[in-house]
């Protein structure tokens, strides 16, 4: 088969909407950040949940203990955690893109959501593998962390 045509301005308009969309109303705009807000407050929030619940289970003596154990392990996982930030900005993207080319496009609709739901299936398997790395090396160097963090003779 012959190769494809070079993409020009031509060729670019079919892949955009024919029309501008409308304006976000107040009701999109509160569906669009209250699921937002929730991302961002979740770690913070779990952090609390974490520090009561640990502080609640034990004696004085050894609450006391483990709560100051848990100050540096809570900063070392929310804090790794935005390492990965990158991933939900690039999901975002790449699926509202897909999704775009998915409406744009009427004659393969089905084939182009495929390809929306392939960049949500492929962005889980990338942040799940991560997940995993990120766990291994937080096992693997979390005593020379902590020793940075809160001294050598503390993390011993």
């Amino acid at each position: 088969p012959p190769p494809p045509p070079p993409m020009t301005m031509k060729n670019k308009k079919s892949l955009l909407p024919s029309t501008i969309p409308s304006m976000p109303t107040m009701e999109q705009y509160r569906k669009f950040a209250l699921p937002c807000l929730g991302l961002w407050v979740a770690g913070p929030l779990l952090s609390l949940v974490d520090t009561s619940f640990v502080g609640l289970s034990g004696t004085a003596e050894t609450s006391a203990a483990q709560l100051a154990a848990l100050g540096p392990a809570t900063t070392f996982i929310d804090g790794s955690t935005y390492l990965f930030a990158f991933l939900n900005v690039a999901t975002t993207n790449l699926y509202a893109s897909a999704c775009v080319v998915a409406a744009g496009n009427k004659n393969n609709k089905e084939e182009q959501q495929d390809e929306a739901e392939g960049v949500v299936r492929v962005a889980s398997k990338v942040s799940l593998f991560c997940g995993f790395i990120l766990l291994g090396l937080l096992q693997a160097f979390c005593r020379p962390l902590l020793a940075i963090y809160i001294g050598e003779k503390a993390a011993s």
